[in-house]
């Protein structure tokens, strides 16, 4: 690998490459099941009480003209990393600190006022709502 001498180019990082902001959450297994190409949609998920599938909104909330869902092309202001560290240590922000997401994780960053140490896979992370929320993805999502 050829090296640049930049920390977005040279290392493997974490961004943000699409969005989706819910317009219903399917958690009924028979619903499910009619999703069949979904990977949350099999047998095996059906069975987990906590399985759920996602739908889009079919327009944005806050910008009408772009759909529910869609992918974003990479920008510095979509790098989750932060800069100098691995890529499972990322930037600070309160928007998806442990208290403002959905789900039960824990930052294991080595400097929690610095970064937030998130492993794993976490293309589904949940925000929770609120006008910052809003805000912060306006900043992520429009251009």
């Amino acid at each position: 690998m050829r090296h640049a001498g930049d920390f977005y180019k040279d290392k493997d990082i974490q961004v943000i490459w699409g969005y989706l902001q819910i317009g219903k959450i399917i958690d009924d297994p028979e619903e499910q099941k009619r999703l069949w190409w979904h990977p949350h949609a099999s047998t095996e998920r059906r069975k987990n009480k906590t399985n759920v599938i996602f739908q889009a909104a079919e327009r944005l909330s806050f910008d009408d003209n772009k759909p529910g869902a869609g992918l974003l092309p990479y920008a510095v202001k979509r790098v989750l990393t932060l800069k100098d560290h691995n890529k499972v240590t990322w930037k600070y922000h309160t928007i998806y600190d442990t208290n403002h997401i959905q789900s039960c994780r824990k930052n294991a960053a080595k400097e929690p006022e610095k970064g937030i140490y998130y492993a794993g896979i976490w293309q589904e992370l949940v925000l929770k709502e609120s006008e910052d929320c809003m805000l912060w993805a306006k900043s992520i999502v429009l251009e």
